[in-house]
């Protein structure tokens, strides 16, 4: 049977697509991570299994761990929201990038999504002028900070992997902090 691993760094990321899962039937449950502190939550169902790793480099790396001793899956993909480093990418519009070996590459190509390139950072990239630079340096299209992590440990163990992520703030913007402060 195949077997599908993907990460959501926040829970509101990963609530949606259980939720859905849900509705075309495929029974998603909630378990226990295996080890308490390596992720925030975890549901699986029969050929796939969904974790929530909390925000940043080291969650993704302690969960990306405790999910690969769970198994050996035949593909991962890091999912959830980006920042764009594009000017031209817009709030909600959906950005992959995969290995060239992926399973199911020609489906995630014939999908709405843009093919673009993705960079991690260990913190948020607030502002115009940060995003600005990091463009420049890297010529990426969205900036997260989970995903670099879990495809290179993919990688180490030749397992393909994806990222598809939504825009949350265009590259023109600031992000909008919790508090309500604009940077």
């Amino acid at each position: 049977m195949e077997s599908t691993l993907l990460f959501f760094a926040l829970p509101q990321e990963a609530a949606a697509f259980v939720k859905l899962g849900r509705h075309r039937g495929w029974p998603l449950r909630p378990m226990a991570p295996p080890l308490p502190g390596r992720a925030l939550q975890r549901f699986v169902a029969p050929g796939l299994e969904v974790w929530v790793t909390g925000m940043g480099p080291k969650n993704s790396l302690r969960s990306g761990h405790a999910a690969l001793e769970t198994g050996r899956p035949e593909r991962l993909f890091t999912c959830g929201v980006a920042g764009a480093l594009n000017p031209e990418a817009q709030v909600g519009w959906v950005y992959h990038e995969a290995d060239t070996a992926f399973p199911g590459i020609d489906r995630l190509q014939a999908t709405a999504s843009n093919p673009g390139r993705m960079v991690t950072r260990d913190r948020v990239v607030i502002t115009h002028l940060e995003k600005a630079q990091l463009r420049s340096e890297t010529q990426a299209d969205l900036v997260d900070m989970e995903s670099t992590v879990l495809r290179d440990m993919a990688r180490a163990q030749g397992i393909p992997s994806a990222t598809v992520r939504s825009v949350s703030d265009t590259a023109h913007g600031a992000v909008l902090a919790k508090n309500g402060n604009t940077y």
